[in-house]
């Protein structure tokens, strides 16, 4: 198998490898950044494959990861098996308007100078649509062959965020509690054979 990473990578540190660890734990290729929330999802550092390059990327960073994504099976040999791994930091704190032309609801007209304590949740919905919309540009890179070749699994690495938990959730259930808020996540697959 041909193997990549791309996108959010909290696991490294000086005593693991540090840039190098994606590729010490078995990973071909890997972009994206090490550690767990960006400085701004429009301006961060950035490592590819070892090497921490110099501050300043500004491409929306979910869309980066998929650009990264989409070039590399661009890339990759078609006659061998892949394993792709993607992490996207979104929808993560901080919050804020991703590019509207990711977005078709009426979060368009959200302010990008307007969020604060209390419309927070409005602004991470808007980061979930662009998330969205980054992987069906993703997922429609590959033919339909590929799709039907191929096993997509999504699922979230744990519960929303307490600034913005909704009902049946409270903020003292959410993320990093052990309560159902904390722990119940999504999960999706489909791929050969998966109904």
């Amino acid at each position: 198998y041909q193997t990549a990473a791309f996108g959010k990578w909290h696991l490294a540190d000086e005593n693991n490898g540090w840039t190098e660890h994606p590729q010490r734990v078995g990973f071909d290729n890997y972009a994206g950044i090490l550690f767990g929330e960006p400085e701004s999802y429009f301006g961060y550092s950035k490592v590819v494959d070892g090497e921490a390059l110099p501050d300043g990327h500004t491409v929306y960073s979910t869309t980066d990861i998929v650009n990264d994504a989409v070039n590399w099976l661009d890339h990759r040999d078609e006659d061998s098996p892949f394993f792709l791994w993607i992490a996207f930091n979104a929808p993560h704190t901080l919050f804020h308007l991703p590019p509207t032309d990711l977005l078709h609801s009426d979060a368009r007209k959200l302010d990008p100078d307007a969020i604060n304590d209390d419309n927070q949740f409005e602004y991470y919905k808007a980061m979930i649509e662009a998330m969205d919309t980054e992987i069906g540009r993703l997922l429609a890179n590959l033919s339909d062959a590929e799709r039907q070749n191929t096993y997509i699994v999504f699922m979230g690495d744990n519960g929303s965020p307490p600034q913005v938990a909704q009902a049946p959730f409270e903020r003292r259930h959410a993320k990093g509690s052990l309560y159902q808020g904390g722990v119940n996540v999504p999960f999706m697959m489909t791929g050969p054979g998966i109904k």
